[in-house]
């Protein structure tokens, strides 16, 4: 498995828990603790293309990108 393999899926389960399960706090230590970079996650987003807009705002809450 190739790491935009791994990244995808750790956005997929991260989507869940935002979107399904609203635990947007589980989802931003997930992407903090994978040790991947701020880019790789939203590159990640770019290709999933699932609820942009909320998963942009966790993405950059994860990584300290808040606007």
């Amino acid at each position: 498995m190739n790491n935009k393999s791994t990244i995808d899926g750790i956005m997929i389960a991260c989507q869940y828990l935002v979107l399904q399960r609203d635990e947007p706090t589980f989802a931003e230590e997930i992407m903090k603790e994978s040790g991947f970079t701020y880019t790789s996650f939203i590159n990640g987003q770019k290709r999933t293309q699932y609820e942009n807009k909320k998963m942009n705002k966790v993405i950059n809450r994860a990584f300290g990108k808040e606007r």
